[in-house]
């Protein structure tokens, strides 16, 4: 496994396995907010006591991604303000007592300060009120309403994550925990009214729990003992991207398939899948949240992240290096306006060059050069005596070189060459040898020739 970069990601639950129909009125993942992703239309408030003191938020490493801190100090002096999370509303927490709903979360207990501490509460002060709440520091759990509660005796642990639920059939309440059904008592209470997590029991405002809490859910119904169980023994899946890929660089951006489909989950959950991508990189993917995308990448290397996430919202990364490297030569093509000179009346005759130059990846970052040689030593076996045969050098003694100028589609240069050759021999050919370097080093050349031919007849015009 790769190292990955931090992301945060917030999974909504519409259901928990094809046996269970029942919505997700409420889901606080933690995950950097306090964002509700359940259908419940609101956001809690965070407070610190006494209000109106506004809280401060805090997260730390949860079950799944981040949860939520309430341990409010690291002291062990009670502290003046602590943190609490408030709907202000009930609309959407009203549940008939004939109707059936799940509470069910993971906690962390830390140290505690009093005799009962409220994981959380649904009620109004001085009327009913639903709670969870751990008693005499941490080691008891406490369940029910103000008239009707029942004690689940030596089961939480202080520094340890451990996921607690209460399932409400109609007339009878159930405790769970670690998937495990521990107890269970006989009421009959409707579910309405102000939810407080981490905060007080509407009757001891001065009671609220000390800990991290992750993935806090209401259901609107009743969950099974294997949901339950389910819920508490899940398996994160596991996020596989393959190795990481060198390509060639095909233009500006690269076409590059991603694939995830070696992914897996140990429960056998389906997946969703969702890859990220680096702020700034130019890297595009055609559907983040397909197992096989398509991303379109840069020059250079991009760092790809894929987030794996099964139906609790558990997560798993992996990353794959997609590198695009440019080893392909830059296309070249030579062309001159005159390919043969004639006659060979030892006239200095300006001949135009013609370079075309292509690359897929660096097209403006290109150096070209040109340069002439001859066949024949200027002034061979001739009358004329005269010398610079090759743009006022011997180009058969070094080759001369030819300045090019971009034009804004191609590099164009002009030299004079002698209309010249040696009598006896075979006809002179001037050589342009064309070189273009890409910004990665890569060269690509070609050649043209311009030819003084012994005589016009066809195969004297071709002394090659």
């Amino acid at each position: 496994m790769k190292a990955y970069q931090s992301i945060r990601v917030i999974a909504a639950i519409v259901c928990l396995s094809a046996s269970v129909s029942a919505s997700v009125v409420v889901h606080l993942a933690g995950e950097g907010d306090y964002t509700n992703t359940g259908t419940l239309p609101e956001d809690p408030v965070l407070f610190a006591y006494p209000q109106p003191n506004p809280g401060t938020p805090a997260f730390t490493a949860g079950v799944i991604g981040e949860a939520m801190d309430f341990t409010h100090s690291s002291s062990l002096v009670r502290p003046d303000l602590e943190d609490m999370l408030e709907f202000t509303s009930s609309t959407g927490l009203l549940f008939p007592s004939s109707a059936d709903f799940t509470i069910e979360m993971w906690i962390q207990p830390k140290v505690t300060y009093a005799s009962y501490e409220s994981i959380f509460t649904i009620g109004v002060t001085g009327s009913d009120y639903w709670r969870l709440t751990l008693w005499k520091n941490g080691y008891h759990f406490l369940f029910g309403g103000q008239y009707g509660s029942q004690w689940a005796y030596n089961l939480a642990r202080i520094d340890e994550w451990q996921h607690v639920a209460l399932v409400y059939d109609p007339g009878l309440l159930t405790f769970y925990h670690n998937g495990q059904r521990v107890a269970s008592r006989a009421v009959s209470l409707a579910l309405a009214g102000t939810l407080k997590i981490a905060a007080k029991d509407p009757q001891a405002y001065w009671n609220s729990f000390h800990g991290y809490i992750d993935e806090f859910r209401i259901h609107d119904g009743s969950l099974s003992e294997a949901d339950i169980y389910w819920i508490y023994s899940n398996q994160a899946p596991v996020a596989v991207t393959g190795p990481d890929q060198v390509v060639e660089c095909m233009g500006s951006l690269t076409s590059v398939e991603l694939d995830a489909t070696a992914s897996w989950d140990p429960d056998g959950d389906p997946l969703q899948y969702e890859w990220s991508l680096p702020t700034g990189s130019g890297a595009t993917v055609d559907d983040a949240y397909s197992p096989t995308p398509i991303g379109q990448f840069p020059e250079g290397p991009t760092l790809v992240t894929l987030i794996v996430t099964d139906q609790l919202g558990r997560l798993s990364f992996d990353d794959v290096l997609i590198t695009v490297v440019d080893t392909t030569p830059p296309a070249l093509i030579c062309m001159t306006d005159v390919i043969a000179l004639w006659p060979p009346n030892n006239q200095m005759v300006p001949v135009n060059i013609t370079l075309s130059v292509s690359d897929m990846c660096a097209p403006e970052l290109l150096e070209v050069s040109c340069s002439v040689t001859s066949s024949e030593p200027d002034s061979l076996r001739n009358r004329d005596r005269r010398t610079g045969d090759t743009g006022g050098e011997d180009g058969y003694t070094n080759p001369v070189p030819v300045t090019m100028l971009y034009d804004g589609s191609n590099y164009v240069g002009t030299i004079e060459l002698r209309a010249e050759r040696n009598a006896r021999g075979r006809g002179r050919v001037y050589s342009f040898l064309s070189t273009v370097v890409d910004a990665n080093g890569n060269e690509g050349t070609a050649s043209c020739v311009v030819v003084v031919p012994h005589n016009m007849s066809p195969r004297a015009r071709n002394p090659l």
